[in-house]
């Protein structure tokens, strides 16, 4: 759901008419999670068909980037901690 607001702003930024048979410019999308739970395996990327439907070949994919912990103090793993803390 994000992606495809994120790509309705672009096009309403570029005014690019979504309702024309002309092709689109859209940029190449890249999809990170935050990952804050217990996991055995910390692979960099999952997708939708390995996790959810036993890899079989399904009509969209999506393959997405995984955050773990950030670096020390930036935004991501102050993002990490407070979630670790509000979960306790």
């Amino acid at each position: 759901m994000y992606l495809v607001q994120t790509y309705r702003e672009y096009f309403r930024k570029t005014k690019q008419n979504l309702y024309k048979s002309k092709k689109l410019k859209m940029p190449k999308p890249e999809i990170y999670v935050i990952y804050v739970g217990d996991r055995k395996t910390r692979p960099e990327e999952i997708s939708l068909s390995e996790e959810f439907f036993e890899g079989k070949d399904i009509c969209i994919d999506v393959r997405v980037k995984m955050i773990y912990d950030g670096k020390n103090g930036d935004i991501i793993n102050q993002y990490v901690v407070f979630t670790r803390v509000c979960n306790e």
